[in-house]
């Protein structure tokens, strides 16, 4: 559970703003809400919440031009560290190359549950502590009782070369633990990235699905004009009124 961090939570449509909110404060977060650009951005200047989601689409009666790529772009170059998570619906490589210019932390492919936006944040904020240099963390007391009589066996045993050893142990133990949770991170990171360009993958394929089916239904519905148009000129010709239609830009 989250210890009441906020989060700024920017979306145009008020039902979805209240769904995630309920869902992340079960969470145990403490939702902000905004309903656009310059809203999100005025709430961030006043309050610097730690966390944003942002959906891409932000329409503003103010400007068009604060979308979610702007928004983040902005608050990424007032804080760096602030964890911003963008929602889309949106594929194709346009997309993610301003995915990257928006400087977010994380992409989200709509719909977005709030358990999944909890998740992200804690894989972050886990992902950026272990990346941080790396400090060796002082043992339980369990631990301590053990290093302590391990020192002393070595001393009495083999001297000071004893200790060295017992230290050295001790050592290689957290720096293999260490570089195991690099190893995990990096396993979870590249995880992700499939599921999110294979998500990518099945938008444009659905997108591409529903061009074609437009298209489809437009070749259908020219068909039947041109039929109509057809069937139009034969009862004209029939009852010998062609001829009599006046032609556009010629005087009756």
């Amino acid at each position: 559970m989250a210890s009441n961090e906020q989060i700024l939570i920017v979306d145009d449509s008020q039902d979805l703003r209240e769904m995630l909110a309920a869902g992340l404060r079960l969470e145990g977060y403490s939702p902000i809400l905004a309903s656009d650009g310059p809203e999100a951005l005025a709430t961030y200047d006043r309050l610097h919440c730690p966390i944003i989601l942002l959906d891409v689409v932000l329409p503003s009666a103010v400007t068009d031009d604060l979308n979610g790529y702007a928004v983040s772009a902005k608050i990424k170059e007032i804080d760096p560290d602030a964890i911003v998570i963008i929602m889309t619906g949106l594929a194709g490589n346009m997309a993610q190359v301003r995915l990257l210019d928006s400087k977010a932390d994380r992409v989200l492919i709509k719909p977005v549950m709030p358990e999944q936006v909890a998740s992200e944040i804690k894989y972050i904020q886990a992902k950026r502590e272990a990346l941080k240099p790396h400090v060796m963390k002082a043992p339980s007391t369990p631990k301590l009782l053990a290093i302590g009589f391990a020192l002393l066996f070595g001393f009495l045993v083999t001297g000071l070369s004893g200790i060295g050893a017992v230290g050295y142990h001790f050592y290689a133990v957290e720096t293999a633990r260490h570089n195991q949770e690099m190893i995990d991170l990096r396993r979870d990171e590249d995880r992700r990235f499939e599921d999110f360009m294979r998500t990518m993958e099945r938008n444009q394929d659905k997108a591409l699905a529903q061009m074609q089916q437009d298209m489809r239904q437009f070749q259908s519905s020219l068909a039947q004009l041109n039929l109509l148009m057809s069937d139009t000129r034969d009862a004209l010709s029939t009852h010998g009124l062609l001829n009599k239609v006046p032609q556009k830009g010629k005087s009756k």
